[in-house]
């Protein structure tokens, strides 16, 4: 569940590209940062979107909550909107090296 005004949402789903360490890497830098994210999940006996999530890259499926999904009139947060902006500024900015068997987000 994602809920309004509180950060852009990191979406963990069978169905999402998300895992581990491209979430880790994520909210260390938003940690970093005081940019705010919420974790999002939906409930098991509903099926959500598919996103890419056989890509061979390191990937993360992030989005803003909204009301009203495909109804003319959809309400979200700026909030979500300009967390999620800072976060795309900051990870562009990021170095992520592997060393000796760690990785390194500097």
């Amino acid at each position: 569940m994602v809920f309004l005004g509180e950060g852009f949402a990191i979406v963990r789903e069978g169905e999402s590209s998300t895992n581990g360490l491209s979430s880790s890497i994520i909210k260390t830098k938003c940690d970093r940062n005081d940019i705010k994210y919420q974790d999002s999940t939906s409930k098991n006996d509903i099926s959500g979107g598919s996103t890419l999530r056989h890509v061979s890259i390191l990937s993360i499926d992030v989005g803003v909550g909204q009301l009203a999904m495909h109804f003319s009139v959809e309400v979200c947060s700026i909030r979500y909107i300009y967390e999620l902006y800072k976060m795309m500024k900051t990870f562009y900015k990021t170095k992520i090296v592997k060393e000796k068997n760690k990785i390194v987000i500097k």
